[in-house]
């Protein structure tokens, strides 16, 4: 990692991290620019093309429907991993969209987010090391790197995508998991699920639907967001939105149902997505 932040600008600090192939190295580097830039230590956002896939562990990548979750090691697993990325996504977003001429909260608001999914990668890493495996012991997905290269050339549509539909799937889907570990008699992982994972990804969709709403309302005429968002993600998404919702997490994030609902049944692009099932 670069020794002298104040001439080193965040964006490049964004592609050192998304070039790195190790997910520890990854998420370190992610507390200390963090902190840096939380401290005023980086003087600019700056402009620094990303790569078009990050840096990655040598992994085994499969199909989604040959990663199904069928113990304890697998579930815990599959959510190390989406954190990994995820990690990789608030870089990215960083880095990617600055031709936007966001303000700096933007960027407060995404870095605090990308130390949020460093944390978790951490706690969650640790966990599975408790529990006798590893990050890399089984095979994995590249679906929300999939949605991530479709969403590249629109900032719009990543937040759609990305924080408004994957993420608040995971609040969806969250409640469930946390039921299943401690069903299994896993309360470590249920409690870290619901204490602190739980929590910060309904401020994720939160963050995801205030700079999209940003974006519609500061164009000449201004776009209603909601209306936009119905009939954005259409084109990016791959899948349906899926009932039961959690129609109380989503509603903390300011994800009324207005948001989702018209979505339900629509036909949209293609009908099976593979990140349709996190974050």
């Amino acid at each position: 990692m670069e020794e002298k932040p104040s001439e080193v600008s965040l964006v490049e600090y964004a592609v050192q991290i998304l070039s790195c192939t190790d997910t520890d190295l990854k998420a370190s580097q992610t507390f200390v620019v963090a902190e840096l830039w939380r401290n005023s230590k980086i003087s600019k956002v700056g402009h620094c093309t990303p790569p078009a896939v990050p840096g990655r562990p040598d992994l085994t990548v499969l199909p989604p429907n040959q990663t199904a979750r069928k113990n304890l090691i697998s579930m815990v697993h599959a959510l190390v991993h989406i954190e990994s990325v995820a990690i990789d996504l608030a870089w990215d977003i960083i880095a990617r969209y600055t031709h936007y001429d966001l303000p700096n909260q933007f960027y407060d608001d995404f870095v605090l987010l990308a130390e949020e999914e460093a944390k978790h990668y951490s706690l969650l890493r640790r966990r599975i090391k408790e529990l006798g495996s590893d990050y890399g012991a089984l095979p994995v997905h590249n679906g929300l790197w999939e949605s991530a290269t479709r969403t590249a050339e629109d900032l719009y549509a990543r937040l759609a995508v990305e924080h408004m539909v994957h993420e608040a799937r995971g609040l969806d889907i969250t409640p469930k998991t946390i039921q299943r570990f401690r069903k299994a008699g896993d309360n470590t992982t249920a409690d870290l699920l619901e204490a602190t994972i739980y929590p910060e990804e309904i401020t994720h969709v939160a963050k995801g639907l205030k700079w999209f709403s940003y974006l519609c309302q500061r164009e000449s005429p201004p776009k209603e967001p909601v209306k936009k968002f119905i009939a954005l993600v259409p084109n990016y998404f791959k899948g349906s939105l899926k009932p039961p919702f959690n129609g109380k997490a989503r509603a903390e994030g300011g994800m009324t149902e207005e948001w989702y609902l018209p979505l339900v049944n629509s036909k949209l692009n293609m009908t099976s997505d593979s990140s349709n099932q996190d974050k």
